[in-house]
């Protein structure tokens, strides 16, 4: 690793690798000069909103998408409950195949010395033991192992299991600007920090505080959603083509009257908009198109309107006689 100067906070360091789109939804298109802090920064305070997010754990869940480490997200981490308040988790292997639901062991107290133990058939070789544990701590007499086996009996599962899921509906947003702030990075250079709304950008991604809070504050021009365009227009042109090809991080820079646009699809599941600069003439061809194959972590560009038309008519064609 070489020292030079960060492309993001402009100081000298030990350069990393930054995922623009993060490493554990499969992105593979990278900036190679940020330095070792700026890069846990956007991995810890940015990226993880986005990763984390239960539709996005979904997605990589299905799509059997590992994280760094190796291990494919089990989507549902907290608790079930069924009809008869049995409660259990999810269980899945590292590689994301379905493991079940295992109950979690149960005691009741049913008064007069009584109890009710329950656990997982799974579980059954610690039925004795925490019967045992738990009777001493009564003061009482744990009965031979036979007398409790005898009043032991099987228990049906029941046909529902009830969940109630919370999902993030605006700190997500943040890596989604992250992601148009680096394609602007990688393909602008460091003319672009120039800009005041570059700079802007970048003091809302490395501000702490949730972007619930600082949202206001900060005037990221925009539109993120958790739902694909109804009419995608010029702007997500792109996205008829590609709509249902779950598994592909699209991003383009384009300019218009307005400006320069960022437009970031995330799986088919996240949808944003991001006003990159008031400026519309940058060097370079623009319209700029990246397609990202997040299960092979392979991209491919496409600069200028003539070449994006030509993959674009490529693309639609393949589909049309497949």
């Amino acid at each position: 690793m070489t020292k030079q100067l960060c492309i993001i906070c402009s100081q000298p360091g030990t350069m990393t690798v930054e995922h623009v789109y993060p490493q554990a939804i499969g992105g593979g298109f990278e900036l190679g000069n940020v330095c070792k802090s700026c890069n846990n920064h956007l991995g810890e305070y940015v990226d993880n909103a986005l990763t984390d997010h239960l539709l996005i754990k979904l997605k990589r869940f299905s799509l059997k998408i590992p994280g760094q480490k190796g291990t494919v997200p089990n989507p549902i981490t907290s608790t079930s409950e069924d009809e008869q308040g049995y409660k259990s988790v999810f269980e899945t292997n590292r590689e994301g195949d379905v493991k079940g639901f295992r109950q979690l062991p149960r005691i009741r107290d049913l008064g007069d010395n009584k109890f009710e133990f329950s656990v997982d058939n799974k579980d059954s070789k610690l039925l004795l033991p925490m019967i045992k544990k738990h009777l001493l701590r009564k003061g009482i007499t744990p009965p031979p192992d036979n007398v409790l086996l005898a009043s032991t009996m099987t228990r049906e599962s029941a046909s529902t299991v009830s969940h109630n899921f919370k999902g993030d509906a605006i700190e997500f947003h943040r890596p989604v600007v992250k992601i148009a702030f680096e394609l602007a990075l990688a393909w602008l250079g460091e003319a672009y920090l120039a800009d005041d709304t570059a700079m802007r950008i970048k003091d809302f991604l490395f501000d702490k505080r949730t972007v619930a809070e600082i949202d206001a504050a900060y005037r990221i021009e925009g539109q993120i959603t958790l739902q694909a365009p109804t009419s995608p227009g010029l702007d997500y042109c792109w996205d008829e083509v590609w709509r249902n090809e779950e598994h592909l991080h699209i991003g383009m820079l384009h300019p218009d009257s307005t400006g320069l646009w960022a437009m970031i699809r995330i799986f088919n599941t996240v949808y944003g908009s991001v006003r990159l600069s008031p400026r519309a003439e940058w060097p370079g061809v623009f319209p700029r198109l990246i397609v990202l194959d997040s299960l092979t972590r392979k991209y491919s560009e496409f600069a200028g309107q003539s070449q994006i038309a030509v993959e674009m008519h490529r693309q639609a064609t393949l589909k049309n006689n497949a």
